[in-house]
């Protein structure tokens, strides 16, 4: 895979079905969503 991996095939990867629900349960767990972590 070229680039940075998406939030989707990331959430994919460790079992989500939708990225929705993998980014509700990230900003859950740490209190920000995954694309705001992306940016630093």
């Amino acid at each position: 895979m070229r680039g940075d991996p998406t939030i989707a095939s990331i959430a994919n990867r460790v079992g989500y079905t939708s990225q929705s629900a993998f980014t509700d349960a990230f900003r859950r767990e740490l209190g920000y969503t995954p694309k705001a972590r992306s940016r630093t």
